[in-house]
């Protein structure tokens, strides 16, 4: 009787147990370490985890524990995790701070690069300056290299403004940038003016040569193009004013008749008669000289411009050595008369040297 009693009881016991443990699990684990609760016994849905050994629990991307194959994960375990977790975390915020460091000094860097600026990383004062400086570095290598593309590109744009001859627009803010277009059109509008220069010359110069008047230019003309033009101008009508005041000077050296030169335009008819006129007088003061050198028995010498009439001059020099030399041994001697070109010039040196003579006394 008392067996069966004691039977009795253990096997409510049991019934008891075994009801608990089916309420605790409705089942086995599967390979994720967890299974289905359709009847939602556990109170965290139709389906739950036990893995790593800990009761039922929910967590999302697969179990964070060790397999469901082990029942038991110590504390320390838990806390070496926990920790390495932390730690991970903190060398992940470092490396962030440091490349945000690097960024920064990068962008300093290409700013300072770009603008052409003294390189100078002593004013950072945040963290993780090793890093910071090589960023700038780094930013300033790119910021000189696009600069420099920039500064060629720019002085060639400049070139081509001045040297069409358009006016200097210069819009660079960029100190470097504004040097260099101003470099580029100087030079280019250097070598605009030495052409348009050339060319106003060239027209000056056939202008005067055609004798046209001289053009009326416009305010806007550059004073070096004006000037150009007209000393090109004026520098043609001298030379001609000088050819044709030569050709007429060497006519009356000649002892040529004088004949009025072949040309319509009036300047150069007056210039022809204006350079005979001159020879004619300067012929007559050459003759009259030479006479009286001679009748002084002084030395002759002709001067470069009077050798085509170097005959009749040195006639005029002997005939006042033979007159000194009659006087000498007669005492009076007549004036003849003088063959040649020079005939009445010697009469005239002649008797000027009479009346010189009447003043003496």
């Amino acid at each position: 009787m008392f067996k069966l009693k004691k039977c009795g009881i253990i096997t409510a016991i049991f019934i008891v147990g075994m009801s608990s443990f089916s309420n605790a699990h409705s089942g086995r684990t599967d390979g994720s370490g967890g299974h289905r609760d359709n009847q939602n016994k556990s109170g965290l849905g139709s389906y739950h985890y036990h893995c790593g050994g800990y009761p039922a629990h929910l967590h999302t991307n697969g179990c964070p524990y060790k397999s469901s194959g082990e029942t038991t994960q110590s504390s320390a375990t838990v806390q070496s995790s926990t920790s390495t977790q932390s730690s991970n975390t903190t060398q992940s915020s470092v490396e962030s701070d440091k490349k945000k460091a690097k960024t920064k000094g990068y962008d300093q860097g290409y700013k300072d690069g770009y603008n052409n600026s003294y390189i100078d990383t002593s004013s950072y004062t945040g963290n993780y300056r090793e890093e910071y400086s090589e960023g700038y570095k780094n930013g300033y290598d790119e910021g000189s290299k696009k600069l420099e593309l920039e500064i060629d590109s720019v002085k060639n744009s400049g070139y081509n403004i001045g040297l069409s001859g358009a006016l200097l627009n210069n819009i660079y803010t960029n100190k470097a940038l504004s040097q260099a277009y101003e470099e580029g059109y100087n030079k280019g509008f250097s070598e605009y003016k030495k052409v348009k220069i050339e060319e106003y010359t060239l027209q000056g110069k056939n202008d005067s040569y055609e004798d046209k008047a001289i053009i009326d230019f416009t305010d806007d003309i550059e004073e070096e193009f004006k000037n150009a033009y007209i000393q090109s101008y004026n520098d043609v009508q001298l030379e001609l004013k000088n050819k044709y005041y030569k050709l007429g000077f060497t006519s009356a050296i000649k002892g040529e008749e004088y004949k009025s030169i072949d040309e319509n335009n009036e300047k150069y008819i007056g210039w022809f008669k204006t350079g005979y006129d001159d020879g004619t007088s300067s012929l007559e003061d050459e003759i009259e000289k030479a006479y009286n050198l001679g009748y002084e028995g002084e030395e002759l010498d002709i001067s470069e411009e009077m050798n085509l009439a170097e005959y009749v001059i040195n006639e005029s020099y002997v005939k006042g050595v033979s007159d000194k030399k009659k006087e000498t041994t007669s005492g009076i001697v007549g004036l003849g008369a003088i063959a040649g070109v020079g005939g009445a010039i010697y009469y005239k040196a002649r008797k000027n040297r009479m009346n010189r003579d009447k003043d003496k006394v």
